[in-house]
């Protein structure tokens, strides 16, 4: 399974704009839509981001993700080398595609320096980079590629990324597997590493997927090890037998809830589920520890004819071990035959390997989390993959024609913008769920300090609701939300989960808030108090 190269290098937009003007900009887009800055022909400078240079844990930032190097003021690029001197524990990538436009030089060692270039004409810029940047390291993106870059001088290069054009650009060139075997072949006959980004997976095919990284973009171990080992290095895992598999839900969406493991190491902040703790004799914070189940094959899955069964509601079924133990892909295929009505939870991109399985079972819901569109945000609070990972999915499942939900949860008072996400995903999702960030876990004082020391001017109105008790806000949300699914079209329900698909853009509003209040069987009651 090929590796995102965002969840190896974390983007930190210290500097939004760009003058160049690309036709392809994905930046510019996102900008615009979102209402990032107001002009993204005008670059800004946010200082406020410097402090997420100073985490400890040695990481990979990419600093130009929404701008190019060479229009940075000067100014601006004092200030961050600064930075970057007074952190040398983690390596800083830049990227530029006018070399000619800048005269650089720095004695940082963990500086990493690179020039785009995207077709045959353009192979100059690398020799250009070389002459006008001095010191740190040199790499080259060929994205996207609009032809065949032919042979390149690759002297004193460290790294070479390939990829192709993404989105639904009118006219958009798609990489042709010569380019990228070229492009590879000419960088291993001089021992220099290659990197095929994942959108180039169904052009080259799993089998010629090359994915290396330099000695030094690893932090902690070197050379082209995985990334997700890496990350399963610092878990405990352990095998444990279970007599069933199906445990009879208590949720309010009824039915059966089925967890393939014991423990997640997505290790969101918010996590309701870290009080399965007490039942498993686990010591380990939530997040570090999982446990992988063993139990006797269903032998009468008609048993659950028309019953809702849950995949995921303490624990991720496609957490990043799933590609390794294939539990919850062995659970789906217990499930053949049982005309079951399966809902799975997640926030990993993974389930896509499971869509010919998904599709074979019928009545099969797909519901992702997100409560963000800020990647940043989103690092802060949980470590499962990227929200573009996670919306790239959903759009995959919902194309083949398997009901997706995008679950906007938890709400984070005066920090989740429901509205904006509903106008992300009202094109690839039959329902939007809406719940309440809910603070009655021991994790309560975390999430506090947390608002309290990155966004303190919110303070008031989570003592508000989470001390006092006051639901005024969550109130408005509501009127909010069906607001919104007037003006959109959309039906909008109070804790419900009508079955089938949507009319394409104008999902189903369902107000989750307060859920834990409803009462009823089967998900047919009805809150005993307006919230």
């Amino acid at each position: 399974m090929a590796v995102c190269i965002k969840d190896c290098i974390q983007n930190m937009n210290l500097v939004i704009g760009c003058t160049i003007g690309c036709s392809y900009c994905y930046a510019r887009n996102n900008v615009r839509r979102f209402h990032i800055i107001d002009d993204f022909e005008k670059p800004e400078f946010f200082p406020n981001k410097l402090r997420l240079m100073e985490k400890k844990r040695p990481q990979n930032f990419l600093l130009t993700g929404m701008s190019d190097f060479a229009h940075w003021n000067p100014e601006w690029r004092n200030q961050i080398f600064s930075k970057m001197a007074e952190n040398p524990q983690h390596q800083y990538l830049f990227l530029t595609k006018r070399p000619e436009d800048i005269v650089f030089s720095t004695t940082l060692e963990n500086a990493w320096f690179g020039v785009t270039v995207t077709s045959s004409k353009e192979k100059n810029r690398i020799r250009t980079l070389r002459e006008h940047i001095s010191g740190g390291h040199y790499y080259v993106t060929f994205e996207p590629m609009f032809d065949n870059i032919g042979t390149v001088d690759l002297t004193g290069i460290e790294w070479i990324v390939i990829g192709t054009e993404t989105g639904r650009r009118k006219g958009k060139t798609v990489s042709k597997p010569e380019w990228v075997r070229n492009l590879t072949d000419q960088a291993h006959t001089l021992g220099i590493p290659v990197f095929m980004k994942e959108d180039l997976l169904p052009i080259m095919g799993e089998a010629q997927m090359v994915q290396e990284f330099p000695p030094g973009l690893l932090p902690g171990i070197g050379g082209t090890e995985d990334m997700a080992e890496v990350k399963e290095s610092s878990i405990l895992i352990q095998d444990v037998e279970t007599k069933n598999i199906m445990t009879k839900s208590t949720l309010p969406v009824g039915g059966y809830s089925v967890n393939p493991y014991v423990g997640c190491t997505h290790g969101c902040k918010y996590c309701y589920a870290s009080f399965m703790k007490r039942f498993t004799g686990h010591t380990e914070p939530w997040g570090t520890f999982l446990d992988v189940k063993y139990w006797p094959a269903i032998k009468n899955p008609r048993k659950y004819a028309g019953q809702r069964v849950v995949i995921g509601s303490v624990t991720d079924g496609y957490l990043p071990q799933e590609a390794q133990f294939q539990n919850t892909r062995k659970l789906l295929e217990q499930l053949r035959g049982s005309e079951a009505e399966i809902l799975i939870c997640t926030k990993s991109d993974l389930v896509i390997r499971d869509i010919d399985l998904l599709k074979e079972l019928g009545k099969v819901t797909v519901s992702w989390s997100i409560n963000t569109l800020d990647e940043d945000f989103k690092n802060d609070t949980d470590n499962a993959v990227s929200i573009k990972r996670r919306l790239d999915a959903m759009k995959q499942v919902y194309d083949a024609g398997i009901r997706t939900v995008c679950f906007i949860a938890p709400v984070f008072p005066g920090i989740t913008d429901f509205e904006a996400i509903f106008h992300r995903v009202k094109d690839q999702c039959d329902l939007v769920w809406l719940e309440n960030l809910n603070l009655r876990g021991g994790f309560k004082k975390d999430i506090l300090d947390y608002i309290r020391k990155k966004h303190p001017d919110l303070v008031p109105l989570y003592d508000a609701i989470y001390n006092k008790r006051d639901r005024s806000y969550f109130r408005g949300l509501e009127d909010q939300a069906e607001r919104l699914a007037k003006e959109n079209s959309c039906p909008f329900v109070d804790n419900e989960l009508p079955y089938g698909r949507a009319e394409p853009g104008h999902p189903v509003i369902v107000d989750y808030f307060y859920h834990e209040e409803v009462r009823g069987s089967e998900n047919t009651g009805k809150r005993t108090q307006k919230v």
